[in-house]
């Protein structure tokens, strides 16, 4: 069987295993859904937003566009963005405001909305045709211009009395769809779009000639900083610049063969560019050379704008909406928790937790998991497990053997891959793997902010005394992956595997004894609450041991779903979570387990208590619910 069958790991949905392998299980001890469930959802997965492009209009007031429909508007630099009302479900291309209250925005089948309050009430304007409008350019409350086209010609609007009347200018005849323009004044502007297409006019729109741009590559983003100094950005790594106003225009080298769609110019020397796969670059020589921005996300980023040297913003697909403080050194998300599919979750009091997930998801909550925060993970692999010992000190592990640690409750992670010796070589300081293979950590677990341990492919078993900084590798007897780890003291842990396999050790991993388990199917979770008595869940039914794991006995459950996480608060009460939103409870230690309405299909991969009392489940799609 392939690691692949067996857990999530898909970018959108699932690499678990095919349905079929979970339908049957043996039912027993059923008991009535109870009625009367202490389940809260409290954060319910929503639709996805891809977002097209961002403007400020200050370093405080700012709105983004996306599909559907969406605009989206922050008063306090992105802290906080809320909904606004566009009366449309066509999708949103681009956003410009002169002001805090004059704005449009354009969009499919022609779409033009006007607002002169900031976006309380957005108007739609007659653009007089039905053709895609991808982008607009004004200089002031009267003067503006729209492009867009099919992918045979582009169209060319403009307005010279703030978009009462539009009328349609005549680019050249062999003028293809336009992507992105812009103007530096009434007179002088350009407009870039497909094959190559650059367009300009220094008569206001009047008349339009082509420029050469050398090139036959899409271009998608166009900026200039003055009459003579402009950028435009495409597929393939391209960036072109001018400095004669279009007259010549000249490639610069940009690294990479990334897809560009936004570029923005401060001035003849501070720019940005954004663009597929989480990429941005920027320069401070007018793109001479170009430095790379840390990387931060594998969205696709489609629209930039900076409001000075240091703040700025991009957005782009998958909700991706990013802040930078120091002209993009660092990068913040500033968009909520996204549909990311969670698959653990750690607190540490009833405010404050974490909670890990596919796509190097970090997600961080002070108000007991109302609002998060996206934290920057630095790697875009999912993550399967973490663990908080303080509000400080937590770690999480995932796919490509990642170990990534905070000591500054997640403000930084830091990796500490580097130097793990695997099977098939070394792990570089980097994190990354040299080979093909199934190469991931599955469980993390520490019983202080010193000593822990990571399991995962291939049986392995890493721990660590000093925090994570050197880990050893320790020896067991297996093969298969290792999918769960605990431990209730330095000395003594069990871990549990895919074929399911259950292994003890009595002095911190120094040996490892496998232990008489009768499970078959994968075991996903454990959990003890002292040296004796401990569960265990998978993909078969609940296992129970009342001597260490020397016996496991089968304990019937309440649903024939595959439970992925168990919690205990003391001997008797328990609970675990598992796929199609199941939720089952035990009063007796697990003689009887009943279920609880979670009133969600959505798979819960974990549940977590910092007291007992308050219990917490996350799962796909990033729902999350409370008891």
């Amino acid at each position: 069987m392939e690691r692949g069958e067996v857990f999530l790991m898909t970018s959108t949905f699932f690499r678990l295993f095919t349905l079929t392998t979970i339908v049957i299980f043996i039912m027993g001890c059923m008991s009535a859904e109870t009625d009367e469930t202490p389940w809260k959802i409290i954060r319910q997965p929503e639709a996805e937003k891809h977002f097209n492009d961002v403007w400020f209009s200050d370093e405080q007031n700012g709105w983004t566009v996306a599909r559907s429909g969406v605009i989206m508007r922050t008063c306090d630099g992105g802290e906080i963005w809320k909904l606004q009302r566009s009366g449309t479900r066509l999708d949103l291309n681009s956003v410009q405001f002169i002001d805090q209250n004059n704005g449009w925005i354009v969009g499919e089948d022609g779409i033009i909305l006007h607002t002169e309050d900031g976006g309380n009430r957005w108007i739609s304007q007659r653009s007089g045709t039905m053709q895609q409008l991808k982008s607009l350019s004004f200089i002031n409350e009267d003067i503006g211009w729209v492009v867009g086209g099919d992918s045979s010609v582009g169209i060319i609007l403009y307005t010279n009395n703030g978009g009462k009347s539009w009328h349609k200018q005549s680019p050249p005849k062999n003028n293809f769809e336009l992507q992105r323009v812009h103007f530096v004044n009434a007179q002088k502007g350009w407009a870039v779009g497909v094959f190559g297409t650059i367009l300009h006019t220094d008569d206001g729109g009047e008349t339009w000639q082509l420029q050469d741009s050398n090139t036959n590559s899409s271009l998608f983003g166009v900026h200039f900083a003055d009459e003579k100094n402009g950028w435009v950005a495409g597929v393939f790594g391209t960036v072109l610049h001018t400095d004669d106003g279009g007259v010549s225009w000249k490639q610069q080298g940009s690294l990479t063969t990334h897809h560009f769609d936004g570029v923005y110019f401060l001035d003849a020397e501070n720019g940005w560019v954004s663009g597929w796969e989480g990429i941005v670059l920027r320069t401070n020589n007018g793109g001479e050379t170009w430095m790379f921005q840390p990387g931060f996300t594998s969205s696709n980023l489609v629209g930039i704008f900076f409001a000075s040297n240091e703040q700025g913003w991009v957005v782009g697909t998958n909700d991706s909406i990013y802040h930078t403080e120091d002209g993009g050194a660092t990068w913040k998300s500033q968009s909520n928790l996204e549909n990311r599919t969670l698959l653990d979750v750690s607190f540490i009091n009833t405010s404050e937790g974490w909670s890990v997930g596919n796509s190097g998801t970090i997600a961080h909550t002070v108000d007991g998991g109302k609002k998060w925060q996206m934290q920057i993970s630095n790697t875009y692999n999912d993550l399967h497990s973490v663990h908080f010992v303080s509000a400080t000190d937590g770690w999480a592990v995932g796919d490509q053997a990642t170990i990534i640690h905070t000591n500054d409750g997640g403000k930084t992670w830091i990796s500490q891959t580097g130097g793990i010796l695997n099977p098939n070589g070394t792990i570089g300081q980097s994190g990354e793997i040299c080979y093909d293979g199934y190469n991931h950590f599955y469980g993390v677990h520490f019983v202080n902010s010193k000593e822990g341990w990571v399991v995962g492919f291939n049986g392995m078993i890493f721990h660590t005394t000093d925090g994570g900084g050197t880990w050893e590798k320790q020896n067991i007897d297996m093969q298969h992956p290792l999918l769960t780890v605990y431990f209730i003291n330095s000395k003594e842990g069990w871990t549990a595997g895919r074929d399911g396999s259950i292994f003890h050790t009595t002095n911190g991993g120094e040996t490892w004894n496998r232990q008489n388990s009768p499970a078959t199917e994968p075991i996903l979770s454990l959990y003890f609450i002292d040296k004796k008595r401990g569960w265990a869940v998978g993909f078969g039914d609940v296992l129970h041991t009342e001597n260490g794991g020397e016996e496991w006995q089968i304990q019937r459950d309440a649903t024939q779903n595959a439970l992925w996480s168990v919690y205990f608060a003391n001997s008797r009460t328990g609970w675990a979570v598992g796929v199609n939103g199941v939720i089952i409870h035990t009063a007796d230690s697990g003689k009887t387990w009943e279920k609880q309405r979670s009133n969600t299909e959505n798979w819960l991969y974990a549940i977590n208590s910092p007291n007992g009392k308050d219990l917490w489940a996350v799962g796909l799609n990033g729902i999350v619910l409370r008891k």
